[in-house]
This record gives C-alpha cells, sequence and structure tokens, in this order.
C-alpha cells in the first residue's frame, strides 16, 4: 500500500524533471491488452475452450479474459 507521503514524493519527481502530465504513462509491468476480436476469434476457433486455455493464447491472466469474455 502506497502512504500518501510516497505517493506526494512520486508526483513531486515528476514535476521537478519538468513532467506535468498526469496521464498514465506505459511501463515494462503493464499487463498485455488485446482486442476482443482476437478473443472472438478464437471462440469462433472452439467455443469449449476454457477462460484458462483462452488466457493462455492471449498472453493475459484469465481474470482479463474473464472480464472480457462477450457472453450471450
Amino acid at each position: 500500500m502506497v502512504t500518501l507521503f510516497q505517493l506526494i514524493n512520486h508526483v513531486g519527481n515528476d514535476f521537478k524533471d519538468g513532467d506535468f502530465s498526469v496521464e498514465d504513462k506505459p511501463r515494462s509491468g503493464q499487463p498485455k491488452k488485446f482486442e476482443n476480436q482476437e478473443l472472438e476469434a478464437l471462440l469462433e476457433e472452439d467455443q469449449n475452450q476454457t477462460q484458462e486455455e483462452l488466457a493462455e493464447s492471449l498472453g493475459v491472466t484469465q481474470q482479463v479474459v474473464s472480464i472480457r469474455e462477450p457472453w450471450e
């Protein structure tokens, strides 16, 4: 958990370096993103795939697939 002091210190360092943006920056640890079309294409191939199998094919976690899966 980040304390308020740590957050202020981190943001202050960005401002000191001239970065006044409040947008999130890409980082190496950021989860991979995928398009719904990729998921839909995999489901069209085989609707019996588990969320774990879909996640492995897409290179994401099962939780990401669970949130994005187009339930009908």
